[in-house]
């Protein structure tokens, strides 16, 4: 079954599926192709293929292909599911106009304009990997995702609740940790099909409020899991200890807060632009 899905902005393709062929922690399961790539989504205890195409290099639409005898419900929750990750709601014109006044970000602009924010592939996805990656190297929090993958997908909150503390706790190394991602997963299963569409109307401090409520995440993995899995651009984590650099370095001393004012609801994308600059032109 093909279906397409609009953008509110165009998208640069050539840079998106460089930056998701670049960004270990996103596309363990993916395999990029000329125009698009593929990778597995995991719904309700079963994998399926989600083949993703784009028309054109500079693309208004996204094309998705999926299994003609995949799971009812399956199609809602892989069109929630691509929306999200591939911000195809995120309307771009007005970071632009910012970057565009900025004379730091607006040579930056130029090599990334088009580029969305590409997410987790969930929002719980998110929440784990912000609990793995705390006190823990890069490439020892790959690892462990790795080690949880089911079948070569991402898993779900059930796939997490079919492990014991002591099972997760040999691949995480902790465990507190192991506790941790047990308690994320418990609290996204109930919604987890549906949890884009319940957060879409949520308030972020309510959406902060209710993270921090969990045993295990803090003020760190709360923001990292708004900006990275539900794409609440007005939101940073709060050791931006990169992002701070680039503000001294680029703007002056003393320069962040007023740069952090300046981007507003679009300060996720200002620090986002800065990293693949740096990681992917090298150029900061």
């Amino acid at each position: 079954m093909e279906f397409s899905l609009p953008l509110k902005s165009k998208i640069n393709v050539p840079v998106t599926l460089e930056i998701i062929q670049f960004s270990d922690a996103l596309n363990m399961n993916i395999i990029v192709t000329n125009l698009g790539f593929d990778y597995y989504l995991r719904f309700k205890g079963k994998n399926f293929l989600i083949v993703v195409s784009f028309p054109s290099e500079i693309s208004s639409t996204v094309n998705v292909n999926i299994p003609t005898n995949a799971s009812e419900g399956f199609e809602y929750f892989a069109t929630m599911q691509i929306t999200n990750f591939l911000s195809l709601n995120d309307n771009l014109a007005p970071f632009y106009k910012l970057a565009e006044e900025d004379p730091v970000m607006k040579p930056i602009l130029k090599l990334f304009k088009g580029v969305h924010q590409i997410k987790f592939q969930t929002p719980f996805t998110a929440a784990a990997w912000a609990i793995m990656s705390q006190r823990d190297q890069h490439s020892t929090s790959i690892k462990f995702m790795k080690e949880l993958l089911v079948n070569n997908a991402y898993p779900t909150p059930e796939d997490i609740l079919n492990h014991s503390q002591d099972q997760l706790e040999k691949v995480v190394h902790m465990a507190r940790r192991a506790q941790s991602l047990l308690n994320v997963a418990q609290d996204f299963a109930p919604s987890y099909y549906q949890d884009l569409n319940l957060f879409e109307n949520m308030e972020t401090k309510d959406i902060y409020d209710h993270l921090t409520s969990i045993s295990g995440v803090g003020e760190w993995s709360a923001r990292f899991t708004l900006l990275r899995g539900l794409g609440r651009n007005n939101i940073l984590p709060t050791r931006q200890n990169f992002s701070r650099r680039f503000v001294q370095n680029n703007y002056g001393k003393n320069q962040w807060e007023n740069m952090y004012d300046y981007y507003g609801n679009y300060r996720g994308y200002w620090m986002l632009y800065q990293m693949y600059n740096a990681q992917y032109h090298n150029a900061v």
